[in-house]
């Protein structure tokens, strides 16, 4: 076995080659053998690289070829089926054809175990589209509008979320997805390493599971009067924060 990997085309090596041919910089030797604690410092530090190198592909810096797509259409809309790409990054721009918009339908990544960041660029998606995949990034395209129904609900664990800074629909800020107004939150990452978090006086609506199962948060400041449409809270059992209204 060899023992250094890129993390997005798998290319493995004998010695580390610092640069992979596929763009990817700052490979290293995992910890698998040592300790928990090692494996834990790895495990965030690579996905930081990923997510630098992703965002660098989805703001024009990189090339990368967009993964291959089942599409098919349905009752006036596009669908996208299914990404079949095994790389870490999966590109998913299918932004229909004007009249017609693209759906990314549930199950778009599911079990992609080697894919941690997904790039998406369809008009609108399942909010279950994330299925059991292994992606921990999100970066939202400029022609992405919303989720069916108005939420989202991301099985996985999630580390960070970007929105293009020409979507006229949503905004994120520090890995938080809002509407583009930041009145409805729509989604907190759930491996957003801060214990604390205080939801901007902006917001007036808490979206269904907008806090689901956040794994490090201890502390949670709402503005006073803030409705939650649906059940906005899922915490894991005896670890819920403390909510503070302000």
């Amino acid at each position: 076995m060899n023992p250094y990997e890129c993390p997005i085309c798998h290319a493995e090596y004998e010695e580390n080659p610092r640069v992979c041919p596929c763009g990817f910089e700052g490979i290293e030797y995992p910890f698998f053998w040592e300790s928990k604690e090692l494996n834990e410092e790895y495990e965030k530090k690579r996905l930081f690289k990923i997510y630098k190198f992703a965002k660098r592909v989805v703001t024009g810096e990189l090339p990368y070829e967009p993964s291959p797509l089942t599409v098919y259409e349905y009752d006036d809309q596009i669908y996208v089926e299914e990404s079949v790409d095994d790389r870490g990054l999966a590109y998913v721009d299918c932004k229909g054809d004007g009249k017609r918009k693209s759906f990314a339908a549930e199950g778009l990544v599911v079990f992609r175990s080697r894919t941690p960041a997904l790039y998406l660029n369809t008009n609108e998606a399942h909010h279950n589209f994330l299925d059991e995949s292994a992606v921990r990034m999100i970066f939202f395209g400029p022609d992405f509008e919303r989720f069916e129904n108005g939420y989202f609900r991301p099985y996985t664990l999630l580390r960070y979320l970007w929105v293009d800074a020409e979507n006229r629909f949503l905004s994120a800020e520090n890995n938080v997805l809002f509407n583009k107004d930041k009145t409805e939150l729509i989604s907190y990452a759930s491996l957003r390493p801060e214990t604390e978090y205080r939801v901007p006086a902006s917001v007036k609506r808490l979206m269904p599971l907008c806090f689901y199962y956040p794994k490090h948060l201890k502390k949670l400041w709402l503005p006073r009067g803030i409705r939650t449409v649906g059940r906005a809270f899922f915490f894991s059992y005896g670890e819920e924060p403390e909510i503070i209204y302000y």
